[in-house]
């Protein structure tokens, strides 16, 4: 499938990228492993880079299939911040959510990449 919207965007403070398999360990430390970080979010905590590698692949999947999907948040120095998405529910509706790493809380990063 053609991708619904693009693969990459930026906001005034942001990067939003499509996930890459050299991400994985990133993922893995910065948010994806972190308890306190995945506390309220709707998938297991990843325990190992394996658990990010298949964020990855299955990142990969959902872009081919349903033209979007998850994006990383990087901030202006291209460090890995957290991760957004969007979910398409239909051709008329999506859904997206966030997770940000524990030092990117507070700076108004998540209304950032929600707008």
């Amino acid at each position: 499938m053609d991708t619904l919207v693009p693969e990459r965007l930026c906001t005034a403070r942001l990067q939003l990228r499509r996930p890459a398999t050299r991400d994985a360990a990133g993922i893995l430390s910065r948010y994806a492993g972190d308890p306190e970080v995945t506390r309220f979010v709707a998938w297991p905590r990843h325990r190992s880079v394996a658990d990010s590698l298949a964020f990855v692949v299955w990142s990969d999947d959902v872009w081919s299939t349903q033209g979007a999907g998850p994006y990383l948040v990087l901030d202006g120095s291209g460090r890995l911040v957290g991760s957004t998405g969007l979910d398409l529910e239909s051709r008329e509706q999506a859904s997206t959510g966030y997770v940000l790493a524990r030092d990117a809380w507070g700076l108004g990063y998540a209304t950032e990449v929600a707008s």
